[in-house]
């Protein structure tokens, strides 16, 4: 696993140790694809990740020009990944140690984009999109990283669907705010 693109462009990635544990990142296939599909719309962002886990998401979309990162995950090897993926790409985010559902309770209105890549056996994701979208500015957009068999909608309050992309097993579904 390594930073695909930007300033951090090929440095490694730490992963988990288990492979069936609760971290499951995004492939390098996969994250490139996206960031090519945001292209221009990642420099100066404030970005939100939640379900950070390795934190690759939001390591990405800082290496491509983000502005700044909050990520989110409540799992302690998450954190310590995170922790130290950040240091081997010598980049700075902010890391939130609870619960998605917490988070978003506490954290600002004003993302520009809003990365989701939750356990794909976790369905509550479709119930916090609305909530979501209220954390996003004014054209911001969340994409929501799933199992490609898990059926989410083309739209929900505050969101519409933008660009939907299916890879093997993951589907992105990237969504605009209304």
């Amino acid at each position: 696993m390594r930073v695909v693109g930007g300033t951090a462009g090929g440095r490694p990635l730490k992963g988990p140790k288990a492979s069936k544990g609760p971290i499951r990142p995004t492939s390098d296939k996969v994250r490139e694809a996206l960031f090519d599909l945001l292209r221009e719309r990642v420099e100066g962002t404030k970005v939100l990740d939640l379900y950070a886990g390795t934190g690759a998401l939001a390591i990405e979309a800082l290496s491509r020009g983000a502005r700044t990162a909050d990520l989110v995950d409540r799992d302690r090897e998450a954190q310590a990944l995170i922790k130290d993926n950040l240091e081997r790409t010598q980049l700075s985010a902010t890391l939130h140690k609870a619960t998605v559902e917490r988070a978003l309770s506490s954290l600002p209105a004003d993302y520009d984009l809003i990365l989701a890549d939750p356990p794909y056996a976790e369905l509550t994701i479709i119930a916090l999109m609305p909530e979501m979208a209220g954390h996003l500015n004014p054209n911001g957009l969340l994409v929501l990283e799933h199992a490609s068999r898990l059926a989410v909608p083309d739209d929900a309050p505050g969101l519409a669907l933008w660009k939907r992309r299916r890879y093997g097993d993951t589907t992105l579904s990237l969504y605009q705010k209304t």
